[in-house]
């Protein structure tokens, strides 16, 4: 529950009418600081991830090794996701923001230093991504909970698209730019850059939140008790727990492709800018995606529209998989992001807004379990690439999701009650 603070109100940035409905939601000027912080945060992201994997790679040279390396990123995320959601509903969200990305700051340093004096190692890297991904569980549901607390519920859908806009930008710039930058000043001087934007998020959100609704402080019974009660909510909050499922599905059957396009390189004959260039054009289309899902407001049929934009994210990720050549998937790989960024933002507003401010924490930790399960998911398709080959597999993991989204929707009148106004709550 939020109480108003005694520091005055926050002044509006004045936007250009122009600019209509689409960046409204960043005239407040605490959420455009969040926005640049998270901004700066995964351009960092997004750049290590296409450096690490292309490290990896000429480690290894081995597609099973890019799956044990993210697999590093499950089990922490995993564990320490649900302990994490219940730091983010009794401690200040910003500070957990703060602390965190400064643990990843320092990270990323420990990782430029040990590739600039080449004594990087694969299992140091294994190392490093075991840490990353127990600090980041504490980073993204703190990330997610606070957003409400900046913008309030009648912006929400439009701030989630902003967020998942600045994310796809950098995931159009920062895998080019690394991918660029490797020839003239090598995979050491991209760490290094990463570690710049790291260090500007952790500037930018420590000033996150004056003037910002604080929630009350809530009396406090113990961890486990508290995770308790965020798994009892879960168990009767049946919608809840079905767009949870529908959230996982990308996540476990088609984003393992972004883990394993290192190894397109040979299938293709591309190398790490071609490979940069790919990952950009995926991002072209997120940001296509989150532009459209910026200027919806409550859509009429929700469900119909998330099991659309899962259905043509599968199909088209196959049509990537299958295509013969690199420009073919640039244009595949697009479309089927523009239609990923339009379902999981829908998705992630739905569940923002049946859940109540208590819990918010502990479901969003639950929701970012999410992204433990996708190194999971890649693990056995990194060894399945061995028996049948990447294309395969990639193809093979989008038609699941075609027949898991269509399932879900078929079957399920809680799901679907959400384009029927009725069941719509929390408890369906």
């Amino acid at each position: 529950m939020a109480t108003q603070t005694s520091r005055p109100a926050l002044r509006r940035l004045p936007l250009p009418r122009s600019l209509g409905t689409t960046f409204q939601s960043l005239d407040n000027p605490a959420f455009a600081r969040f926005f640049l912080g998270t901004s700066a945060f995964f351009f960092a992201m997004n750049m290590q991830i296409m450096l690490r994997g292309w490290l990896v790679y000429i480690l290894t040279k081995d597609p099973f090794a890019l799956g044990v390396i993210n697999a590093a990123f499950a089990i922490p995320t995993l564990l320490a996701s649900p302990f994490a959601g219940v730091v983010a509903d009794r401690v200040d969200r910003r500070k957990v923001i703060v602390i965190s990305q400064a643990v990843q700051l320092l990270l990323a340093a420990a990782t430029t230093v040990l590739v600039l004096t080449d004594t990087i190692t694969y299992w140091h890297l294994v190392t490093i991504s075991v840490l990353m991904a127990t600090s980041g569980s504490f980073n993204m549901p703190a990330r997610q909970a606070i957003v409400p607390d900046l913008v309030g519920k009648d912006r929400l859908m439009n701030a989630i698209a902003l967020n998942s806009g600045s994310m796809n930008v950098s995931r159009i710039a920062a895998p080019a730019l690394a991918g660029l930058l490797v020839a003239p000043i090598g995979i050491g001087g991209g760490f290094v850059v990463t570690v710049v934007f790291y260090a500007l998020a952790v500037f930018l959100f420590s000033g996150v939140g004056a003037g910002v609704e604080e929630s009350a402080p809530r009396p406090r019974t113990g961890i486990f008790k508290e995770l308790a009660e965020g798994v009892a909510y879960l168990r009767g909050a049946r919608l809840v727990l079905l767009l949870l499922l529908a959230s996982m599905l990308p996540m476990l059957l088609a984003m393992p492709a972004q883990i394993l396009l290192p190894a397109f390189a040979d299938v293709w004959h591309t190398d790490a800018a071609g490979i940069g260039i790919i990952q950009a054009a995926g991002g072209i289309g997120g940001l296509v995606g989150a532009i459209i899902a910026a200027n919806l407001n409550n859509p009429r049929r929700p469900a119909l529209l998330m099991t659309s934009s899962l259905v043509l994210f599968g199909a088209f990720l196959v049509a990537f998989a299958l295509s013969p050549s690199l420009w073919p998937a640039l244009v595949m790989i697009a479309i089927a992001d523009v239609a990923a960024m339009l379902g999981m933002t829908i998705n992630s507003t739905a569940v923002q807004q049946v859940i109540p401010d208590e819990v918010r924490g502990r479901v969003m930790a639950l929701m970012m379990t999410t992204f433990g399960l996708t190194p999971l998911g890649v693990l056995p398709a990194s060894a399945l690439a061995r028996l049948i080959g990447v294309q395969a597999t990639v193809a093979a993991g989008g038609l699941l999701l075609v027949a898991f989204a269509l399932a879900i929707h078929l079957l399920s009148t809680t799901y679907r009650s959400l384009d029927g106004g009725k069941g719509t709550g929390a408890r369906a």
